[in-house]
């Protein structure tokens, strides 16, 4: 376990250094609530996946700190209708639809053949804003490049530079 946590430190003070120029120039304006649908991948993995996020300065928040956002975000919008004279029903609706967090959402495929080694074989990945969940979004498949070794860091590393550079983070 000592050796995995080495070489997300060692990953991460690595890759920290060479910061793209396009994800300095767009980072994200909310945080970032990462969700992993069916199969939660190894606490290893999931920390390189937070720990790496917040060394290209986005912050990564919880499913419980999300929701919590959310809901004072909605009392805040509805005290400024309310001291407006402004609430009503019509305008209860939008107190509770101005975006607080960006989603995450994760599945990540693994040789299950080998059960000492956890090797990815595939991503699949989509971003959701809350608290407008769109269920009709597409997966996007991330696939493991050929000249990446089997290292599971080194993999996730290339798929989040991904997510990253699709634009998709608010």
């Amino acid at each position: 376990m000592k050796t995995y946590f080495l070489s997300i430190t060692i990953l991460l003070s690595f890759f920290s250094v060479s910061i793209r120029k396009e994800n300095t120039n767009r980072l994200p304006k909310m945080p970032v609530w990462v969700a992993y649908i069916k199969n939660q991948p190894p606490d290893s993995i999931q920390q390189f996946v937070k720990l790496y996020l917040q060394s290209k300065k986005i912050e990564v928040i919880s499913m419980e700190a999300a929701i919590k956002l959310h809901a004072e975000v909605a009392m805040e919008n509805a005290t400024k209708l309310m001291e407006a004279g402004n609430f009503s029903e019509k305008t209860a609706k939008t107190v509770v639809e101005e975006p607080v967090s960006n989603i995450l959402r994760i599945r990540v495929f693994s040789d299950t053949l080998n059960k000492n080694d956890y090797k990815i074989d595939s991503i699949y990945w989509h971003i959701n804003v809350l608290p407008t969940v769109n269920a009709s979004v597409k997966d996007i498949k991330f696939m493991p490049s050929y000249k990446t070794s089997s290292d599971p860091f080194l993999i996730l590393k290339d798929f989040l530079d991904e997510v990253l550079n699709s634009k998709f983070l608010k």
